[in-house]
């Protein structure tokens, strides 16, 4: 496909360059990991309560990605705060966490966890 195409295709207009999501996840972190959906996700590891491992298919070129993540539970109640990367990214995977924004924080286990990697 030619890269005309592929902006048509996106339907992107501008000169401003595209960048396509590597990995993405959509998952659930309360009573066990389950994974709705994903791209190039080989799995979730809980590393502990709030505490989570996302690992990829296919490693990324370097650690130097973006990462994004949002993350609730089916009553929308609650708030919550979300500390990405938790310890050092690396080409097969990033640890991120999930907590309350209380003070101190406090690591908890959402319903609804999304994570997309940028490179």
């Amino acid at each position: 496909m030619t890269s005309l195409k592929l902006w048509q295709a996106l339907n992107a207009s501008g000169s401003a360059p595209l960048y396509a999501c590597r990995s993405w996840v959509n998952f659930s972190g309360s009573g066990g990991i389950s994974i709705r959906a994903s791209g190039n996700v080989s799995s979730v590891t809980k590393n502990g309560t709030g505490d989570y491992t996302i690992n990829f298919n296919t490693a990324m070129p370097d650690a130097n990605y973006s990462i994004g993540v949002s993350y609730g539970n089916a009553s929308g109640s609650g708030a919550y705060s979300m500390h990405a990367p938790f310890g050092t990214p690396t080409v097969n995977g990033v640890r991120i966490a999930v907590s309350t924004v209380a003070s101190p924080p406090v690591l908890i286990d959402a319903g609804y966890i999304n994570v997309q990697i940028f490179r």
